[in-house]
């Protein structure tokens, strides 16, 4: 059976915060949960700091490892709210980056066309090019008669 700081442990894990971040919200430093220390047991604040901060976890499981992690039948009223406000950021976050997609290809489009100017310009400074060429040739033979 895992030993609660490992059921800990698991917490950060299932959350996907890093360990510094997850650590430093219940008021621990990863040191406390490594090597011996791992068998230690958790303080009654931490305890609390986690089922505090993640309300959806089991206190039963988190204490014995009885059950499953996760509360049934669902979370709270304050995570139903952090879902459907994290939910509205992420379509805030999706809404800027349509806005830049869109922005990076109108950009990408002006470029092409640029480009496809450019391409053009070159093709008639290199047929300038053959022209003056050719007519420095018909010089130099005129030149060459002449003398």
């Amino acid at each position: 059976m895992k030993t609660i700081k490992e059921r800990v442990l698991q917490i950060a894990e299932y959350k996907g915060f890093s360990k510094e971040k997850f650590f430093k919200i219940i008021g621990m430093t990863y040191g406390n949960f490594k090597g011996s220390a791992k068998k230690t047991p958790l303080n009654s604040d931490a305890v609390a700091k986690i089922l505090t901060n993640f309300p959806e976890i089991n206190p039963l499981w988190l204490l014995t490892g009885e059950g499953e992690m996760l509360k049934q039948g669902g979370g709270g009223t304050e995570e139903i709210e952090k879902l459907k406000q994290e939910i509205e950021s992420l379509k805030k976050h999706i809404e800027l980056l349509e806005d830049v997609k869109e922005k990076s290809q109108q950009l990408i489009n002006v470029q092409s066309e640029v480009m496809l100017s450019r391409n053009e310009k070159i093709k008639q400074l290199n047929e300038r090019i053959r022209q003056l060429e050719s007519l420095l040739e018909e010089c130099e033979k005129r030149k060459r008669s002449v003398s």
